[in-house]
C-alpha cells in the first residue's frame, strides 16, 4: 500500500520529464521487429519500487522528426527483460510499464545497436529515466544524442537531481518538464565547453567519446551481473573514465581541470534559467564541489612532482587529498563543503598569521626558489584574483533567460577562467627571483592548488 505514491511518482516523471505525453509513438504493439535484430538486455534497479511492478519492456527508436517508434518489446520477470529490438542509427530508449501499460522508469540505450549482438542497458531507475529526458531534449533541440559525452552525462546528472525532480513530478509536472528543459539547455553548455576544451588538447571527439561509451557497456555489464554495487559505481566510472583520459595522454591537473571547467558552464546556464524560475536550484552543486576537490588535489600532486619534493611529503600530500574528497563528496550541505576545503588548505599551506605561514604540509617543504614571503605575498593576491573570476561567473549566471545561448554562456565561462589563470601566472612572473619556467610553473601550480571552494 505505502509503495503506491511512489510508484505513482515515477510514472509522472516519465510521463512528463521524459515528455511520454507529448511525443506520438508510432507503430502498434505486438509487432515482430523487422529487419536486422540485436538483444537488448537489462533490469529495473533493485532499488526502485517499481521493481515489483514492471510487466512489460518496449523499445523506442527516436526518429529526426521527434517521434517515437517502437522496435521491440518484451516481458519484464523479477525486474529483468531481454528481447529482440530491430537495428537502427537513431537514438534507442528502454521503458518498463506496468501491468496496464502505464510507463515506469526509462533508459537511454548508451552502445550501437549491432545485428545479432547482445547489448546492455543502463538499470532503469529515476536517474536513468531523467538522463533519457535530458538526452531526448538535446536532440530535439539539434544536438544528437550520439554526439554526446553519455559518460559524463550520466556522472553529472546524479541520483539526488532525479529524486528531486521525481517528487516535483508528482505534485506540478509541468514545472518538473520545464526543469528538465533547463537541464537540457546546461548540459548543451556543458558539452561544447567539453568539445571546445578536447580540441585545445588535440584530441579527436568521436575516438575520445567511443572510448568512454565503451567503459559505460563494461559498468552496466558489472550492475546487471551484481558484481558491482550501485552505490559504487559512480566512483568507478570516475576512476575509469580517468584511466581512458590517461590512455589519450591527459595528465590528472588537466582531466580535473577541464571537468571543473564543463560542470562551471552547466552551472552557470542553469543559474541563468533559474533567474526565471524553471531551473532546479541544486542541481551540479555536488558535481562542482568534488570536480574542485579533484582539481585542487592534482595541482598539489604535480606540483609535488615538478618540485621534487620528498616521498614523504607526497605521501602525507596522497592522504590529505583523499581526505579532502572524501569529506567534500559526502557532505550533506554547502557548509560541510567549505569546511572540507578548509581544514585541507590549513593543513597542506597552514594557516597565514600575521602574514606567515605556519604549521602545514608547505612549511617542512618548499623549493629553494618559493621562499615564504614569496609565497605569503602571492597567497594575499589570490583572494582578489578570486573575486573577479566570481563575478564575472556571476555575471554569466545573470544573463537574461530570454537571450539565452549555450554557445555564448559556454564561451563566457570558458574566458572567466582562462582569465583567472592569466592573472595568477602573469603574477608569478612579476616575483623575482624565479629564473626559469619551471620555477614559474612550481609556484604557478601552487597557488592554484590553493583556490577556495567556489
Amino acid at each position: 500500500m505505502g509503495a503506491a505514491p511512489v510508484v505513482a511518482a515515477e510514472a509522472a516523471l516519465v510521463r512528463f520529464l521524459g515528455l511520454g505525453a507529448v511525443v506520438a509513438v508510432l507503430c502498434s504493439c505486438g509487432q515482430a521487429p523487422v529487419g536486422e535484430v540485436a538483444l537488448l538486455r537489462g533490469k529495473v534497479a533493485d532499488s526502485e519500487q517499481a521493481l515489483e511492478s514492471a510487466r512489460t519492456a518496449h523499445a523506442f527508436a527516436l526518429l529526426a522528426d521527434g517521434t517515437l517508434s517502437v522496435i521491440g518489446e518484451g516481458t519484464v520477470e523479477h525486474g529483468r527483460y531481454a528481447f529482440v529490438a530491430s537495428v537502427t542509427d537513431r537514438p534507442v530508449m528502454v521503458e518498463a510499464a506496468d501491468p496496464n501499460g502505464v510507463p515506469l522508469v526509462r533508459s537511454m540505450v548508451d552502445a550501437e545497436l549491432i545485428p545479432r549482438a547482445e547489448v546492455l542497458v543502463q538499470p532503469l531507475s529515476a536517474q536513468s529515466s531523467l538522463q533519457a529526458a535530458v538526452l531526448l531534449e538535446l536532440e530535439r533541440a539539434g544536438c544528437h544524442t550520439n554526439d554526446i559525452d553519455r559518460a559524463g552525462l550520466r556522472w553529472r546528472l546524479d541520483d539526488a537531481t532525479a529524486q528531486r525532480l521525481k517528487e516535483l513530478a508528482a505534485t506540478d509536472p509541468l514545472t518538473a518538464a520545464a526543469q528538465v528543459h533547463a537541464l537540457a539547455l546546461a548540459e548543451q553548455a556543458g558539452q561544447l565547453s567539453l568539445r571546445t576544451f578536447l580540441a585545445s588538447q588535440g584530441l579527436g571527439w568521436e575516438s575520445w567519446r567511443a572510448a568512454r561509451a565503451e567503459v559505460l557497456a563494461q559498468l552496466d555489464g558489472a550492475l546487471l551481473s551484481g558484481t558491482m554495487a550501485p552505490e559504487v559505481a559512480p566512483g568507478r566510472l570516475q576512476l575509469a573514465l580517468d584511466q581512458i583520459d590517461a590512455q589519450f595522454g591527459l595528465d590528472p591537473e588537466i582531466i580535473a581541470y577541464r571537468e571543473l571547467r564543463t560542470v562551471s558552464a552547466s552551472r552557470a546556464a542553469l543559474q541563468s534559467l533559474h533567474a526565471a524560475g524553471f531551473a532546479p536550484a541544486q542541481a551540479y552543486e555536488r558535481q562542482l564541489a568534488i570536480s574542485q576537490a579533484r582539481q585542487s588535489a592534482a595541482s598539489l600532486n604535480t606540483l609535488l612532482t615538478l618540485g621534487r619534493a620528498p616521498s614523504a611529503v607526497v605521501q602525507q600530500a596522497g592522504t590529505l587529498n583523499a581526505v579532502l574528497q572524501r569529506d567534500v563528496a559526502s557532505a550533506e550541505d554547502e557548509g560541510g563543503v567549505v569546511e572540507a576545503f578548509a581544514q585541507w588548505r590549513d593543513a597542506v599551506r597552514g594557516q597565514l598569521v600575521e602574514g606567515r605561514l605556519s604549521a602545514g604540509l608547505l612549511e617542512s617543504w618548499l623549493p629553494d626558489f618559493a621562499q615564504e614571503d614569496l609565497m605569503t605575498g602571492l597567497l594575499g593576491q589570490l583572494g582578489g584574483f578570486e573575486t573577479e573570476l566570481d563575478g564575472q561567473l556571476e555575471m554569466v549566471a545573470r544573463s537574461s533567460p530570454q537571450h539565452f545561448n549555450p554557445q555564448t554562456i559556454s564561451g563566457e565561462v570558458s574566458d572567466a577562467w582562462t582569465s583567472f589563470d592569466f592573472e595568477i601566472d602573469h603574477a608569478v612572473q612579476q616575483v623575482a627571483p624565479l629564473n626559469d619556467d619551471h620555477e614559474a610553473a612550481v609556484v604557478s601550480l601552487l597557488i592554484h592548488s590553493q583556490s577556495s571552494f567556489r
